[in-house]
């Protein structure tokens, strides 16, 4: 399946589903052919091991998010992944990247490697709450 957004119902509401991938290039994102892959939103650095994710389309919550690191031959430390910040006003969800080379693990940046080091990711969002659930949190 190509990479792209695509509209779901999820959990008794209507959603969107965002799927996509970027390759991290330090305090960037790359700017190479195929560097950014998916439609519906735009990656972009925040500060040391923060990108964030800028949705194309509104949402009231995040339901689900599914991080997968890709990495490189030359990679020898766990780099693990997981949601920081989500703000439904600015249309923003961020992930934060901890490399673990040492106790304890550290935000750290991906250091670029053409499109071989790549941040995929699929986010859930609903786009409106759901009668009698309660307000938005």
């Amino acid at each position: 399946m190509p990479f792209n957004y695509e509209s779901s119902l999820e959990h008794g509401k209507y959603g969107r589903r965002f799927r996509g991938s970027f390759a991290p290039a330090g305090a960037a994102i790359s700017t190479a052919a195929g560097a950014v892959r998916g439609t519906g939103f735009t990656p972009s650095w925040v500060a040391t091991g923060v990108y964030r994710i800028t949705l194309d389309e509104p949402f009231v919550r995040l339901l689900s998010a599914n991080l997968t690191y890709q990495g490189n031959t030359a990679d020898t430390s766990p780099t693990y992944l997981v949601i920081g910040d989500v703000n439904v006003s600015n249309r923003t969800v961020d992930i934060v990247v901890f490399v673990d080379a040492g106790q304890p693990a550290a935000k750290a940046d991906i250091a670029a490697s053409g499109v071989l080091r790549r941040i995929n990711f699929e986010l859930i969002v609903a786009v409106e709450d759901i009668p009698g659930a309660g307000a938005s949190a």
